[in-house]
């Protein structure tokens, strides 16, 4: 859960949980928050202390949950997230091969922000860099304020931020639906995952 919204919410089925003598199990993406909040700080821990066992997915992630939870010993399990190997097939996109290849698969939304990654992107690198950078992502634009239908297109907001970078590298931005295969081909021939 992101938002403090939910808060009561968790903590109540947590506590009838409890009281009716079960163990609660939580896993935890992030054992830092998105953003620093007091009061959210206040509610992860007030949720956090009602675990009986976590399941983080890397050694560093269950580090930092132990320095959250302070006095709370429960045990912590790594589970790391599952490394896929199906079979690959080449993705319906061209790709150099004398390029170093860059891409984010992801929403196009305020919370994961492939914009940012696209922008560090053009600042680093430009066009006369053997590097490409790929962004697989829905052709909408999700959760963004929008004043018409036409701004709510990712390739348009694509092409607003790349008017800013005029000398930046190619971006290939792709809405297509890949297979799971073509998605692990895309993966494979990645040099950098953003």
């Amino acid at each position: 859960w992101w938002t403090g919204v939910l808060a009561p919410v968790y903590y109540t089925v947590l506590v009838v949980a409890k009281a009716r003598g079960k163990k609660v199990l939580i896993t935890v993406h992030n054992a830092e928050p998105h953003e620093e909040n007091a009061v959210l700080d206040v509610l992860h821990r007030s949720i956090l202390h009602l675990g009986d066992a976590f399941i983080v997915h890397s050694d560093s992630n269950g580090e930092k949950l132990q320095i959250r939870l302070r006095r709370n010993s429960a045990p912590i399990h790594v589970v790391p997230h599952v490394v896929t190997t199906d079979e690959a097939a080449d993705p319906p996109i061209d790709i150099p091969d004398d390029v170093t290849v860059f891409t984010t698969i992801s929403a196009w939304h305020p919370r994961k922000r492939p914009d940012r990654a696209i922008e560090a992107f053009a600042r680093t690198f430009t066009k006369d860099d053997p590097v490409v950078m790929i962004v697989k992502t829905p052709s909408w634009v999700e959760a963004y304020p929008s004043a018409n239908e036409l701004e709510k297109m990712t390739w348009y907001r694509m092409a607003a931020l790349m008017k800013r970078f005029p000398d930046a590298p190619p971006v290939l931005l792709v809405n297509d639906d890949f297979t799971d295969a073509q998605i692990n081909g895309l993966l494979q021939r990645t040099d950098c995952y953003v």
